[in-house]
């Protein structure tokens, strides 16, 4: 069943390094949704997401090349638009860490964490409770000054056996390109599910 037909979101943020190797930021997430159900109850237009406040420190630093790790800490607050499938219930948080390997040309990075959730999420007959999520990617120089491949993985699965079902394990894969002009990255890609349980859409592009 379709909820959304289309989705465009943006974040607005803002990073403080606060000392060396911690950092913390603020993420305000603005979007558009559209869709035949979204116009039937009138909720169709612009909304706002969850304030996500995010936190990162670096226990090593991978450098020009070698590896590197860090602990990270993710929390929600729910400002977003349940109604229209844009934020969360309840508060979540995160805790995780995150790994990379600077390589001569590829820069390797995976991170896992666990999202615990104030209130489960209900969808009809499904139930979203605490997760674990998981990603994998990949940044890859090509032979063009600034530019660079990039590629990704990620998905969840469930913490609480009494919620695993059929719908329990999305998974989705992005690809695209990165280059650098007026002091800037600039990224350019589709994504789409290798696994498209729930809320995994059928096509992304960023």
């Amino acid at each position: 069943r379709v909820y959304v037909d289309r989705q465009t979101g943006l974040d607005l943020s803002v990073l403080w390094g606060v000392i060396p190797d911690f950092e913390v930021g603020l993420t305000m997430p603005v979007g558009n949704v559209s869709g035949q159900m979204l116009r039937e109850t009138g909720d169709e237009g612009l909304t706002s997401g969850d304030l996500r406040l995010n936190a990162k420190v670096n226990l090593v630093d991978a450098g020009k090349r070698g590896f590197g790790f860090a602990l990270l800490f993710n929390a929600t607050a729910p400002t977003g638009g349940i109604e229209r499938f844009y934020g969360s219930r309840g508060a979540t948080i995160s805790p995780g860490l995150v790994a990379d390997l600077v390589l001569e040309d590829v820069h390797l990075i995976t991170n896992f964490y666990a999202r615990f959730r104030t209130e489960t999420q209900y969808f009809e007959d499904l139930e979203i409770g605490h997760e674990a999520m998981y990603s994998g990617g990949a940044l890859i120089d090509l032979d063009w000054p600034g530019l660079a491949m990039v590629a990704e993985v990620f998905g969840s699965l469930p913490l609480q056996p009494s919620m695993v079902d059929d719908s329990s394990f999305p998974l989705e894969a992005l690809l695209g390109l990165r280059f650098e002009a007026f002091g800037a990255y600039f990224t350019l890609g589709s994504g789409f599910g290798l696994n498209p349980d729930r809320a995994v859409p059928n096509h992304r592009l960023f």
